[in-house]
């Protein structure tokens, strides 16, 4: 497991694996632990996107990522198991050919994985009335997402969430105990087993 941080809009991230503006890695059969004396933004497998291009072919295959002693509410930054992020500074960038599966991710916090939050363009996705311009879509939105075959137990909020994600398929998934932050901290935000957001 890793104690390397690097920064992340500025914020510092401990990180076990960390790619930034790859294409075509392809990782598997790998043991990622990340524990640290006390709660910080931690992540197992961090990918990011900072160039303004476009990221394709990330595939994670037969991953066990555990015991990542992240913060309790971050959702935004890598904060928990395998997590895809789009940085401020990467205006367009988006993620294409996004394959995770086989992979088993247990007692993380906050998320189990997360594909993949976009930092710049949150505005460009909001107040459309639930409607987003297809040039936004085709702008920002990460397509080619498959999420499958994967058991996320004891995520401490969300176990698999795809973020700005085009019709991810996301199939023959396990959570076991989403949420397990909030058994001991209320205020640790709702979170749910498998959902999309935006």
């Amino acid at each position: 497991g890793g104690k390397a941080k690097i920064a992340v809009e500025g914020q510092q991230v401990s990180y076990g694996v960390y790619l930034e503006n790859s294409s075509y890695v392809h990782i598997s059969n790998l043991e990622i632990s990340n524990q640290a004396a006390q709660r910080q933004l931690s992540v197992g497998l961090a990918v990011i996107a900072s160039s303004g291009d476009l990221v394709s072919g990330i595939h994670l295959d037969n991953l066990y990522v555990h015991d990542v002693n992240g913060t309790l509410t971050e959702k935004v930054f890598p904060n928990g198991g395998i997590y895809f992020v789009v940085t401020a500074g990467g205006d367009n960038s988006r993620f294409d050919d996004i394959l995770i599966e086989n992979c088993s991710v247990k007692r993380v916090s906050r998320t189990g994985i997360s594909v993949g939050y976009t930092m710049k363009n949150t505005p460009r996705w909001d107040n459309w009335g639930g409607r987003i311009p297809q040039e936004v879509l085709d702008a920002t939105g990460h397509t080619n997402v498959v999420i499958r075959n994967n058991y996320v137990e004891d995520a401490g909020g969300d176990a698999i969430v795809p973020m700005y994600c085009i019709r991810p398929l996301v199939e023959y998934n396990i959570s076991n105990g989403a949420s397990k932050n909030t058994e001991t901290n209320p205020g640790a935000m709702y979170n749910a087993a498998v959902w999309p957001w935006r």
